[in-house]
């Protein structure tokens, strides 16, 4: 258990270097389980059993998460 913890503090820094802001990474932390959640209810629901394809489903959409750069502004939302 403490390691557990002690790579969640790490990540929750890592997370905090790179978007500089704590509700960001606290949305991110809370995001993640709410998704895994509402992911394993839609197998279930569809009768669908956990394999390799649902677990890349899972894992590929945090990756997208994490990587989006909150800093960056849509080039149609700039008057430059």
């Amino acid at each position: 258990p403490l390691d557990v913890t002690v790579i969640l503090m790490m990540i929750f820094v890592l997370l905090f270097f790179a978007f500089r802001s704590i509700l960001n990474v606290k949305s991110i932390f809370s995001a993640v389980p709410l998704a895994t959640v509402g992911g394993v209810f839609a197998l279930s629901l569809h009768g669908m059993e956990f394999n390799i394809g649902a677990g890349v489903g899972f894992i590929t959409p945090l990756r997208y998460r994490v990587a989006l750069d909150p800093n960056q502004s849509s080039s149609a939302t700039s008057s430059d």
